[in-house]
């Protein structure tokens, strides 16, 4: 059987604000104070479905390919969401007790109310490596990712439109 495995890092673009790596704009607006000194890959939604259809149409079969426009410190990414949405810096570093500490206050706090934790042991832990991704493999062949930061100033626009800011 013919396939073809793409691997997209962290996922942004316009959509449920309150679902998925949208969360990340809605959290950001209010406020966010907390940031870490981790990196990690970041992709635009379209270029991941732009992605696919380009694989699909040049048949690259039974290949693993890595989306991935940037890599990017969360502190950057949060500085210029917050920027680009008009809303205060992230200004606390959080570093491994605060992080170990935070996932699990917040799942006793989920626990009393029924709802899910913003931030799980899972995504506290990961916030704090530093991951890096190349996209080299799919660019060989032509594609081309939108830069983040057109990604960020796009989505903030859509949420400050859906939102009413």
């Amino acid at each position: 059987m013919n396939a073809v495995i793409v691997n997209p890092g962290v996922i942004l673009g316009s959509g449920k604000w309150n679902k998925g790596s949208c969360v990340l704009f809605n959290m950001v607006h209010k406020g966010m104070p907390f940031y870490t000194n981790g990196v990690n890959g970041y992709v635009d939604v379209e270029d991941v479905a732009d992605a696919v259809l380009f694989l699909m149409e040049h048949d690259h079969v039974n290949e693993r390919y890595i989306l991935v426009s940037d890599n990017m410190n969360m502190k950057w990414f949060l500085d210029e969401t917050a920027t680009l949405l008009d809303a205060k810096k992230a200004h606390i570093e959080v570093k491994k007790l605060l992080a170990e500490l935070s996932w699990r206050a917040l799942k006793m706090i989920s626990f009393f109310t029924g709802k899910k934790p913003a931030i799980t042991k899972e995504t506290a832990r990961a916030s704090l490596n530093r991951f890096y991704y190349s996209s080299d493999k799919i660019k060989q062949l032509g594609f081309g990712f939108k830069p983040i930061r057109k990604t960020l100033q796009d989505a903030c626009t859509n949420f400050k439109k859906q939102q009413q800011i």
